[in-house]
């Protein structure tokens, strides 16, 4: 309890303190290389963060979550809207369903939605709370890992649980649709809080097209011979460009972005290499920014995950601010992570992404008190890294 007390405390000081970070009132568009609030006509940059667990979880977490994210300034929110599992029982399930909940899943001839309460309600809560706290989200649809089932699920849908490869995902035409159907369900669907349409939902910053998307997944399925280097950045282009201009389609309101780490896709020898950049992972996103249906690149940092050093991030930064340039759009490293020396580490990080103008960051992950921290890298609020990354936060969101 003393340990809530004082966290609620902190709260109320940045409450104050960050009385600057400026509220979200319209649906957040593209203009030019930067985010603006269409009902104020105001620039808008962010500090964010992610989460992933709040679909499936109790409502007064998911409250907990957003109120502690309004408070210290983090007025993005990046979140999954998906859990794919196999029957609705959870049996041929690449993942399974959470807590009792699930979004879609195979009814013996093909994908179904479960929009009831063990279902697409637990995403309505998390978008009308999140509206509540005056915090947007960055809804992603899939994932290109096996957790929450994801495009492995698909996959498995598809051969009823034999044979397949993981990028079958990107280039077989029912998956494709399968993925589509999805899309329309989300975007058309009526939150039952609000009484909006989610494609008329100004709570939503941005729908992403997956999470992580590469040629090679984490689960049972292997990568076709066919998804390699520049022939698998041409598939996933492809991709990319299809259910991209799908979901303008749809949804003219909202920005639409991939959702990846923000991989290169360069001659190996320019690039010495360096798997980041030589395509290894079927991944272009100067070519995805260069799309008229992708409003933002996006990339990702996790240097120890990657092989790399805290100072090559420096460098990575820099890359991203600079294809961004390119292309002409908005920039946003919306997932990034160290699980050490985090203080230090995110103030280096964060000072190079002001210095270079980026229009958001999100960092990995924000959690509600006594959360487990599974990976190491969960920030609760009330801790050192918190209070720093609010601070950084107020400091990019007041960037003209």
């Amino acid at each position: 309890m003393e340990r809530r007390k004082a966290t609620f405390v902190v709260a109320v000081l940045f409450l104050v303190v960050l009385a600057a970070v400026p509220a979200v009132a319209g649906f957040i568009k593209r203009d030019g290389m930067g985010f603006v609030d269409s009902a104020t006509s105001q620039p808008f940059r962010f500090g964010g963060t992610n989460n992933y667990y709040l679909h499936y979880k109790p409502k007064q977490m998911v409250n907990h979550l957003f109120g502690n994210a309004s408070a210290y300034g983090f007025n993005v929110v990046r979140v999954w809207g998906f859990t794919d599992v196999g029957n609705a029982d959870g049996s041929n399930s690449v993942d399974g369903i959470k807590e009792g909940v699930f979004f879609h899943f195979w009814d013996g001839t093909k994908p179904a939605f479960n929009d009831g309460p063990n279902g697409l309600q637990r995403l309505d809560l998390v978008i009308a709370r999140a509206a509540a706290y005056d915090v947007k989200v960055i809804v992603v649809l899939t994932n290109n890992w096996k957790e929450f089932g994801g495009m492995d699920q698909y996959v498995r849908w598809r051969n009823g649980g034999g044979g397949g490869h993981h990028d079958d995902f990107y280039t077989d035409a029912t998956i494709r649709g399968w993925y589509q159907a999805w899309v329309a369900h989300v975007l058309n669907r009526r939150n039952v809080y609000t009484g909006r349409l989610y494609k008329d939902e100004p709570a939503i910053f941005a729908w992403e097209l997956a999470n992580e998307l590469r040629c090679q997944g984490s689960g049972d399925y292997g990568t076709s011979s066919a998804c390699n280097y520049g022939a698998g950045a041409a598939i996933i282009t492809r991709w990319v460009a299809e259910m991209s201009a799908y979901v303008k389609s749809i949804d003219p309101n909202h920005m639409v972005a991939v959702g990846d780490e923000g991989f290169g896709c360069f001659d190996g020898n320019s690039v010495g290499w360096d798997w980041t950049m030589d395509c290894y992972a079927g991944v272009d996103s100067l070519g995805f920014g260069r799309l008229s249906s992708i409003d933002f690149l996006t990339a990702h940092l996790y240097p120890s995950s990657w092989s790399k050093s805290v100072q090559w991030a420096d460098g990575w930064i820099q890359t991203h601010s600079q294809w961004a340039h390119q292309v002409g759009k908005p920039v946003v490293m919306e997932e990034f992570g160290i699980t050490y020396d985090q203080v230090n580490i995110y103030t280096q990080w964060t000072n190079a992404m002001y210095n270079a103008k980026y229009n958001g960051w999100s960092f990995w992950m924000l959690v509600t008190d006594n959360y487990p921290n599974y990976d190491g890298f969960a920030i609760s609020c009330g801790s050192d890294a918190c209070r720093l990354l609010a601070r950084q936060a107020q400091r990019l969101s007041a960037l003209p």
